[in-house]
């Protein structure tokens, strides 16, 4: 994989996080079949290969992965189909292909894999080797191209991608992945890293790296120590100083041989907060001026005594630089059992056309965590914001209080600065379940947008509800519209952020007819932010059979990657538009 700079899992992490909302949210407007779907493709990056002399390092095959992204999940792409071309690979390299691609000539210089049906992102899993005749030195490359039947590839991409191959020899250090780690809130854990050298020559010099990230994008989560060899702080120059929570440590004497594997002479120990919930622990190892080494400002140093990697070697003659740097870095999820996690809430409406009926949304606490302050609110009470999107054919006749219509601006001054940021994250939401531009008939109305502020702390099971008054302009049979909560804090079940309501609206049948809501919702005027206890009077909680369950993998650095890029690529095209 790509190595993800120092403190990068942060912003890939909460690229991927935006990426997957924007995603349900998109899965809520109709997607019209004769529209290609676009899509990317992510070809593997240079590889440089031991020659097969170098004994099981060099004869046993590398894992080489193109990804493909779907930059629009609002249907899947069929009929995927990746065709490679090794004419420029041969006599440097060779391949082992997996059951899904074969061989389409003698030479095997040509083959095609078949992807089937790609959701959100597909990827395929390639060995690759170097020949028993190259020589150090020996260049070549694997070109790919791309096909779905009902999709086209984003420009940007270009026609065709390739990954150059190199053989070369040199020292190679990997990482060993770890797994899932545990602690208690408020406590810590340790855990031993270790590294070893797949190359064929000594890696002289070697520094370690660790971080910690939390899924909420805070700092729930820190490395600990002390040590005279190691900085504090450290982490990508992008961030500022007080944010870095990195540490880099140097053994500079080290020498790691061969098929050799070391240690840190103690664990490495992460701290969780007492509202800690889940994160990610980051830890890598590189050769001294190497890309890690390089990428790495500097920071606090230790002052305590050294750490070591045991067992030392006797100090050699080595080379530095690493031939593979996709092995150095390895994360692993950490978990504290806590969870913060909201719901949106709402019931469905029915109702006579041009007759008031009262409809109640809102926001559970479905976490194990009180609802936390939203970043830059003016109260720690202000702990979580709805949005309230209707389809078209309903108007609002009363409006609660905390809440103001998005199509305004948010002119209330207080649920204006309360919640900014949260408020443009819920619109971009909202704008993006929109539907296509091609698309005669939106299911939501731009006009009938409102935003509500929660201004108090809920506690895990505790709603904040609103109630509006609605009135159905025309016949609807279950016309859909959505409700979507973002907590304060980060959300470790977004799949249930979004909840989808139906309006059905009847003519009126006499001058006695009356307007009737949903069994669930209140039929008094009003609005109440107050929390109540588990359900309080709130109907259809989101993530149901009406809300669309998000389908992420774990924390695989290629989800993540994947994420990231379609979460840039559509903010240069919101920029450019």
């Amino acid at each position: 994989m790509a190595h993800l700079r120092p403190r990068g899992i942060v912003r890939v992490g909460a690229a991927a996080a935006a990426a997957t909302v924007i995603s349900v949210a998109l899965s809520t407007a109709p997607a019209q079949a004769a529209d290609p779907v676009p899509f990317s493709f992510i070809a593997p990056p240079a590889q440089t290969l031991l020659p097969q002399s170098a004994g099981v390092s060099g004869t046993a095959f590398r894992t080489i992965t193109p990804v493909i992204l779907n930059e629009d999940p609002t249907g899947s792409l069929t009929g995927v189909t990746i065709a490679l071309d090794a004419t420029k690979l041969a006599p440097v390299a060779e391949l082992s292909l997996p059951q899904s691609c074969t061989f389409t000539d003698p030479a095997h210089l040509h083959a095609s894999c078949s992807l089937g049906t790609v959701g959100l992102f597909g990827q395929l899993n390639l060995g690759i080797r170097a020949t028993a005749s190259a020589a150090v030195g020996a260049t070549g490359s694997l070109s790919y191209k791309v096909t779905a039947a009902n999709g086209i590839e984003d420009p940007q991409d270009g026609a065709v991608q390739t990954t150059p191959v190199v053989i070369g020899d040199g020292p190679d250090l990997a990482v060993g992945q770890l797994g899932a780690l545990s602690v208690k809130p408020g406590g810590s854990v340790g855990y031993t890293p270790q590294v070893s050298n797949k190359g064929d020559r000594d890696a002289k010099g070697v520094v370690m790296y660790l971080d910690t990230a939390a899924d909420s994008g805070g700092f729930d989560f820190a490395v600990g120590g002390n040590y005279s060899n190691c900085q504090y702080g450290v982490g990508d120059s992008a961030t500022p100083v007080a944010e870095r929570t990195g540490v880099l440590c140097r053994f500079d004497d080290v020498v790691v041989h061969p098929g050799e594997i070391l240690q840190p002479s103690a664990p490495a120990v992460v701290t969780a907060t007492q509202q800690a919930t889940k994160g990610y622990v980051e830890y890598g190892f590189d050769v001294t001026g190497g890309e890690l080494d390089k990428q790495t400002p500097t920071g606090r140093q230790g002052t305590g005594g050294k750490l070591l990697l045991v067992p030392a070697p006797a100090t050699t003659k080595s080379l530095v630089g690493d031939i593979d740097y996709g092995n150095n870095v390895a994360i692993s999820a950490i978990s504290t059992g806590q969870v913060s996690d909201v719901a949106a809430v709402a019931g469905d409406v029915k109702g006579t056309v041009g007759r008031q009926a009262w409809w109640t949304a809102g926001v559970r606490n479905a976490g194990t965590l009180p609802t936390q302050a939203i970043p830059g609110a003016p109260s720690k009470s202000d702990t979580a914001d709805v949005l309230v999107a209707l389809p078209k054919g309903v108007t609002v006749t009363s409006v609660p209080q905390g809440c103001q219509s998005l199509g305004l601006g948010l002119t209330n001054s207080r649920s204006s600065s309360a919640a900014s940021d949260p408020t443009g994250r819920l619109e971009a939401r909202f704008r993006s379940a929109q539907a296509r531009p091609n698309d005669p008939t939106p299911v939501l109305d731009p006009g009938s947008a409102y935003v509500c502020l929660v201004d108090r702390v809920l506690q895990p099971g505790q709603s904040a509800s609103f109630r509006f008054g609605l009135k159905p302009t025309q016949v609807l049979d279950r016309a859909e519209g959505m409700v979507i909560a973002v907590a304060g804090k980060g959300d470790d079940n977004p799949a249930n952020d979004i909840a989808a309501f139906h309006v059905t609206a009847t003519k009126a049948v006499g001058s006695t007819a009356t307007p009737t809501a949903s069994p669930s919702t209140s039929a008094q005027p009003g609005s109440s932010a107050s929390p109540t206890s588990g359900g309080g009077g709130l109907a259809q909680t989101g993530g149901g059979s009406a809300a669309t369950p998000i389908a992420l993998g774990g924390a695989a650095a290629v989800a993540l990657g994947a994420g990231a890029v379609l979460f840039a690529r559509r903010r240069r095209a919101s920029s450019h538009s």
